[in-house]
């Protein structure tokens, strides 16, 4: 009788398991947030546009920032004919300690290289801070080292872990959201493939 018992609750936990997934062991990694992450590297990839020479593409992506951007002087590093460098501070709020909601931010320093038919675009997290609303010091780059202690290369979903996870998770989502708005950028009405091959 009682190993039917025991065979029943684990019949009913591992149902649960399978319905529910926030019973299962959530985890983000490092290598999640970061495409390269010995180079902080958040995203490379190239965008084809077949038929639009490296100066139109180059005029292409300016026409984009001016909407794209309040102030695209604020945001613009360095430029020349076949680049352009912009450091955007892309802000966005998480469920912190206790699920507070806590702003953050990352700096996406994105670097657009123009090549006749093709851009390659690396965004690369810059580790800065700033004070946020609250008045308190936000980022959102995952340090190697704070002093001498190493940081984790993963947070679970759990314990004194959960506003880190929720933290890096987050900013994933808002990684993946810079990355689709750049790869909607309009060069030709045939340029709507990418591809990381041949570069």
């Amino acid at each position: 009788m009682k190993l039917i018992k025991l065979k029943l609750i684990s019949l009913t936990l591992l149902f649960g398991l399978l319905i529910n997934p926030t019973f299962s062991q959530e985890v983000v990694k490092r290598t999640d947030l970061y495409q390269i992450p010995e180079k902080d590297i958040l995203s490379q990839f190239v965008i084809e546009h077949t038929g639009v020479n490296a100066k139109k593409a180059n005029s292409a992506v300016r026409k984009w920032a001016s909407s794209a951007f309040v102030n695209t002087k604020e945001v613009t590093v360095s430029e020349g004919d076949d680049f352009i460098v912009y450091k955007p501070i892309i802000k966005f709020f998480y469920s912190g300690t206790m699920n507070v909601s806590t702003e953050a931010k990352f700096t996406a320093h994105t670097k657009f290289e123009f090549k006749d038919d093709k851009t390659r675009v690396t965004i690369t997290d810059l580790p800065s801070l700033y004070v946020s609303t609250s008045g308190s010091a936000s980022y959102i780059m995952w340090p190697h080292y704070t002093g001498k202690t190493k940081w984790p290369t993963e947070y679970k979903n759990k314990g004194g872990s959960k506003a880190f996870y929720r933290r890096f998770n987050d900013a994933i989502n808002e990684r993946d959201g810079w990355v689709k708005t750049i790869k909607s950028i309009n060069f030709s009405a045939d340029s709507d493939s990418s591809s990381d091959d041949d570069w």
